[in-house]
């Protein structure tokens, strides 16, 4: 029933803003912000979508892992380039404190090690709020033939979980929608975070979580 009113919401905005857009095919301005909508809507959908079907996989024990030789400085790299411009845009202070030894090489599923780091960033920006920090911190240490043991802590000052909300934050579609500090209006599809405990684990890995409501995560 969750996935069902969660699929809804931008289904309804889409079928809502194209009728809009059939009636103001003669204004362009008008026609211009409803198709921006629409896309919205639709690129919404399609991350729930495929958080549904990342979901579905894990339940069914079908996650597929391809481990395969990756630098870290590509990695690092990667994370820099997504994520400082949306931090300027939204006037946070982003921190990388990177590993003193930038030579090294994970052996992991590429794809699988970027979900994981980019639903942890995001969501620490998500509930900074301007003026606030956000601090990627590498533990990462060097193991024998130029391999690494890789770890990392996110850290950031925004609005914090209650010690109720900790205990049931990795299971699918659960939000603090009771958190007086939560932005109106700020959505997202829940699963990002069960599915990043999920990988972990079967990754073999460990995720632990320290928050303070109002002090940060």
């Amino acid at each position: 029933s969750r996935i069902s009113h969660d699929i809804r919401t931008p289904l309804s905005a889409i079928s809502n803003m194209t009728e809009f857009a059939l009636e103001d095919l003669n204004d362009q301005a008008k026609l211009k912000n409803d198709l921006l909508k629409i896309r919205t809507s639709n690129e919404f959908l399609l991350s729930l979508i495929n958080d549904i079907l990342d979901i579905s996989k894990i339940d069914s024990g079908k996650v597929e892992f391809n481990p395969e030789p990756y630098p870290y400085q590509e990695y690092i790299t990667r994370i820099k380039n997504m994520f400082e411009p949306l931090c300027a845009q939204k006037n946070i202070k982003f921190i990388i404190m990177p590993r003193l030894q930038t030579v090294g090489t994970m052996l992991a599923d590429k794809i699988r090690i970027n979900q994981i780091t980019l639903n942890l960033i995001s969501n620490a920006i998500k509930y900074t709020p301007p003026g606030g920090t956000v601090t990627y911190i590498s533990h990462s240490r060097n193991l024998p033939a130029d391999r690494m043991l890789f770890s990392f802590e996110i850290k950031d000052n925004g609005i914090g979980m209650s010690e109720a909300f900790l205990k049931v934050m990795f299971e699918p579609f659960t939000q603090e929608h009771n958190n007086p500090r939560r932005p109106q209006g700020l959505t997202g599809t829940s699963l990002g975070l069960s599915i990043v405990k999920h990988v972990v684990d079967q990754m073999g890995g460990t995720l632990t979580v320290k928050s303070k409501l109002g002090q940060g995560t």
